[in-house]
């Protein structure tokens, strides 16, 4: 997915927020793609996915320069680790809650 889009939008420029929708909702969709039942565990499985994004947040032009953790800051994006957490976080209050429907 990230060479299509590196592709696509090679020229793109300095319009960041268009890279930012699609990394959001192409990329980081597959990347956390059925969480609640494969969660990774592993520091290398963590790692693999997290390098991933690592990767797409550098292609945003003027990002390349900036540590991860900044280049997360300045696109208001969450680490893929918390989002599994906050997503495992919201099953279980549902579960406990009955929220779920049992059919």
């Amino acid at each position: 997915m990230l060479w299509l889009i590196r592709r696509n939008f090679r020229d793109i420029g300095p319009a960041a927020f268009v890279l930012r929708s699609h990394l959001i909702h192409i990329v980081r969709s597959h990347l956390e793609y059925n969480n609640s039942v494969w969660a990774p565990y592993r520091k290398s499985d963590i790692d693999k996915l997290e390098k991933v994004q690592k990767r797409a947040t550098k292609m945003i032009q003027g990002m390349g320069n900036f540590k991860y953790p900044e280049r997360l800051r300045q696109l208001e994006l969450p680490t893929l680790a918390y989002r599994r957490n906050r997503g495992d976080m919201i099953v279980t209050y549902k579960l406990l809650s009955g929220l779920y429907d049992e059919h």
